[in-house]
């Protein structure tokens, strides 16, 4: 495959035109498109500038992938699918991860199918963004020789990683079981691995609320105040006048007795009632 012009795999950082999740049939497709440039090799960079980019797709037993956090080291082997034979020393790829971590410089982790990881592509590679090297040291792994281990840290405020799905062996498992004729009614292999969204952050939701009216203001504002006011002054002088009505006497009345029981309330003039509030 051709590269396209102006795509420079030796960019510390994304790549331009490549956002994080983005998935590729095979290391060709990813080299074409700048994000890792080596067709085999797992580490792409330089002890001058420090590693480009790292394919993860398992081999080694001493790999931990937790998503975010990743212990990764390689060593000498007998070809891609051998066993390590030999102690691993400072040199090559492994020489431009150090560096990396010395000038604290972000490397491009693209995760392969082949990892086993249940944070791996389903099929083919996928780019999940940028990790710093946090940690880089030299000690015996689980086979007896001497490694060049890494941890990666993952960077924030990226596009999250897929939901953690199923694992190489499931997957293969439940293939053998689909063509052996047994229904799956369950999502599909697809929803699994979907690729990352943006962050809810970043998603500008439509406001649906009605938008809200504006008050009448204006000459008809004051005249209705004027009609309440009348008709709650109406309202008790009708109460006070009713003989049913039991009101407690306030200083504003006077109670006049008389022999009958149902005496009514006699008000007094209100000296704080307007004159054209009183009835003709």
């Amino acid at each position: 495959m051709i590269r396209a012009p102006g795509v420079n795999p030796k960019t510390i950082g994304h790549v331009k035109g490549v956002h994080v999740g983005k998935t590729f049939e095979s290391r060709q497709e990813c080299s074409a498109y700048g994000v890792h440039a080596p067709w085999q090799a797992g580490i792409h960079g330089t002890a001058e500038d420090g590693a480009y980019s790292v394919v993860l797709s398992g081999g080694y037993p001493d790999d931990v992938d937790h998503g975010d956090f990743i212990t990764y080291g390689s060593g000498d082997k007998k070809g891609w699918e051998g066993e390590q034979t030999s102690d691993q020393q400072w040199t090559m790829g492994n020489m431009a991860l150090k560096r990396s971590f010395e000038l604290k410089r972000p490397v491009r982790v693209i995760r392969g199918a082949g990892l086993g990881s249940r944070y791996a592509p389903a099929e083919g590679y996928r780019y999940d963004g940028l990790y710093m090297v946090v940690k880089a040291e030299r000690s015996v792994g689980k086979q007896g020789f001497m490694m060049c281990k890494f941890e990666f840290s993952r960077l924030p405020h990226q596009p999250p990683l897929p939901t953690p799905g199923l694992t190489l062996v499931d997957t293969k498992k439940r293939k053998r079981t689909r063509r052996e004729g047994d229904d799956d009614s369950s999502s599909s292999e697809e929803e699994w691995f979907a690729e990352p969204v943006a962050s809810s952050s970043s998603v500008q939701v439509e406001d649906i609320r009605p938008p809200r009216q504006k008050s009448r203001a204006g000459p008809q504002s004051a005249l209705m105040k004027k009609v309440q006011s009348k008709a709650v002054t109406h309202m008790r002088r009708f109460k006070l006048e009713n003989p049913v009505a039991k009101r407690p006497v306030t200083k504003a009345f006077k109670v006049k007795a008389e022999s009958d029981a149902r005496c009514p309330l006699v008000p007094l003039v209100d000296p704080n009632l307007k004159e054209e509030d009183n009835d003709d």
